[in-house]
């Protein structure tokens, strides 16, 4: 039986087949994702391809992390362009969805759907299961593809998946709710693999009207799988105090939050204090997340003491709690903020000591955006200590890890600063070389700021390099930004720049 897609090619020979198996150590899934591409591609570009990533990827990460990783990104290569937006789409979900509600999410054009889910098939990323009496399939992703899926997609993008995520759960729960009594032994089937991502989808409704109703719905599903009791419902709408009750706190963070991510830092600052007023020295656990939002708050005002001893709390109560992956997460993430603070003081071996606390911490949660942040910016750190060739180490590190996660903004800052380290080390030509890098990426971003800046710099290190032609290319680059954003002062220095050329 030939499974679809029909091939393009012929069967490879074994002895291609098991040398380009070698190279991804045998790894289950990646092997799926292989065979699914030799349909379509010569094994010669196949190996050329796998090996270009393999050798994009971090010298220390794990062989079976660099193999899926690979594999991934060879899959979205050969993906066609017009799927590839729907395919980040599906990282919101956990675990799987149903195929009716995943489409009415994603909202993908039913034509485009079919080929994406083949391809996702035939690659192992998915899987179909047909349950008895229920005319749609639910749709089962690998655990190890949709967190990478979710880190791709941008995060304007995600915050309005967010909302037709939870929107559609809401209505989701309301239409299972009544099934129950119609059809039970269905929309419990249902309410059973769904559960993960109708839990997901009413922790992210805060704030919103219809979160009680929604929450209520879900209470029902979690007493008949006997996850929680009738008792237990009883005891968390009547009895708990306000101040006690998780949806209050969810409520009044969100409430914070929002004014935090609206600019409106002192407003924020003061509903995180009364926050931690009103949970006194019960539930450390809220009370360490809401330590982390106050010190955020503060640093943002640039009250760097204030924040620094906010993080150190934070720090001091994670320590009382039990160890759990939570604590451990909460814990690399203050370390991070501390670290940011400290930097901003000028206590740069305090500042080292957070980051290098924080960076395994990171690294075992897989968070590999944020470990990618921390290794920038000890860099950073070691440059301004003179440690020059351990700061290339850690930007290195830190390019090599934000490349797969395709954020542009990350990328051309490191760039920048690994420009710096090479301006120090007077490389002019490695300085060039990352400054206009740099440069491109920030243009790409819309960003004529950024630009404008590096390349100036590309300017003067080409120049120091003595080569003339990118030093006029540079300043002219540079002008051209400048007057996008109307930097009239910086627009004269490059003028007078480019004027004093030989």
């Amino acid at each position: 039986m030939i499974l679809p897609p029909l091939p393009a090619y012929g069967l490879p020979k074994r002895a291609e087949v098991e040398q380009l198996c070698h190279k991804i150590n045998y790894h289950p899934l990646s092997l799926k994702v292989l065979a699914f591409q030799l349909k379509n591609n010569s094994i010669n570009t196949l190996s050329e391809r796998l090996d270009s990533f393999l050798r994009e990827l971090p010298s220390d990460m794990a062989q079976s992390e660099k193999s899926l990783l690979a594999s991934l990104n060879l899959f979205l290569e050969n993906l066609e362009s017009q799927m590839l937006p729907y395919l980040l789409k599906l990282g919101i979900f956990q675990d799987g969805a149903f195929e009716n509600v995943l489409q009415g999410i994603i909202n993908i054009p039913e034509v485009l759907w079919q080929k994406l889910r083949q391809n996702l098939e035939a690659s192992g990323f998915m899987q179909a299961e047909n349950i008895e009496g229920v005319t749609v399939p639910y749709l089962k992703f690998h655990p190890a593809i949709t967190p990478r899926l979710w880190a791709m997609l941008p995060s304007k993008e995600q915050q309005a998946l967010k909302k037709r995520y939870c929107q559609g759960y809401y209505e989701f729960s309301s239409f299972l709710y009544e099934q129950d009594n119609k059809n039970p032994y269905q929309a419990r089937a249902i309410e059973q693999r769904e559960l993960s991502n109708l839990l997901q989808a009413l922790h992210d409704t805060r704030g919103e009207e219809w979160s009680p109703h929604f929450a209520n719905k879900v209470k029902s599903f979690l007493v008949d799988f006997g996850l929680i009791t009738d008792r237990d419902v009883v005891v968390d709408t009547e009895k708990t105090s306000p101040t006690q009750s998780q949806d209050w706190f969810i409520a009044r963070t969100e409430e914070a939050e929002q004014l935090y991510s609206t600019g409106d830092y002192q407003e924020a600052q003061t509903k995180f204090q009364e926050i931690l007023e009103q949970l006194g020295e019960t539930n450390k656990s809220d009370r360490c997340v809401a330590l982390g939002w106050l010190g955020r708050c503060m640093a943002e005002q640039e009250n760097l003491d204030e924040a620094s001893d906010s993080f150190q709390q934070g720090l001091e109560e994670l320590e009382e709690l039990e160890s759990s992956p939570q604590v451990k997460q909460e814990t690399g993430y203050m370390q991070s903020y501390l670290g940011a603070v400290l930097k901003e003081k000028g206590d740069i071996s305090d500042a080292k000591q957070a980051y290098e606390g924080a960076l395994p911490i990171m690294q075992e949660m897989g968070e590999t955006q944020t470990e990618a942040v921390i290794q920038d910016q000890l860099g950073t750190l070691e440059m301004l200590q003179g440690n020059l060739p351990k700061a290339e180490r850690y930007h290195r590190d830190a390019l090599k890890r934000m490349q797969p996660l395709n954020i542009l903004k990350l990328e051309a800052q490191s760039l920048q600063n690994l420009g710096t380290v090479y301006q120090k080390a007077k490389h002019w030509k490695a300085a060039a070389e990352a400054y206009q890098k740099a440069a491109n990426l920030f243009e790409e971003q819309e960003d004529a700021a950024g630009a404008a800046q590096n390349w100036a710099l590309f300017a003067q290190m080409s120049q120091k390099a003595n080569n003339l032609t990118d030093t006029e290319k540079g300043y002219r680059k540079a002008i051209e930004k400048y007057k996008a954003v109307e930097n009239w002062s910086k627009l004269s220095s490059g003028y007078r720049n480019l004027a004093e050329l030989p």
